[in-house]
Parts: C-alpha cells; structure tokens; sequence
C-alpha cells in the first residue's frame, strides 16, 4: 500500500490540521525529539484504517 498524503486534524495533542508527505517513493521515516507528536500520527492511521467513523 502507497499512501500520497496524510491529513491528521485536530486528533489528540496534534491541533490544528497537518499534512505529512512522503519526500519520495519508498521508506517513509517519522522521527523527532520526545512529545513531537510521532505515536499520535501513527494513533491517527490506525483511526484512519481501523476505528468505526
């Protein structure tokens, strides 16, 4: 599965809308210092995937 686009919007800690793409074609690698926000965008697809909307 390829993703394009990301749009996570007032979901958790993350307010306000934001919107990850990937720099190109393969690996994607979310990094960051602590309380950035890195589990709560993966919190977001699994939302996204896998809870009842």
């Amino acid at each position: 599965m390829r993703l394009d686009e990301l749009v996570v919007e007032d979901f958790k800690k993350l307010k306000g809308r934001h919107v990850v793409r990937p720099a190109a074609l393969g690996i994607t690698v979310v990094s960051g210092d602590n309380e950035e926000g890195k589990s709560t965008l993966l919190d977001a697809l699994k939302a996204a995937f896998f809870m009842k909307h």
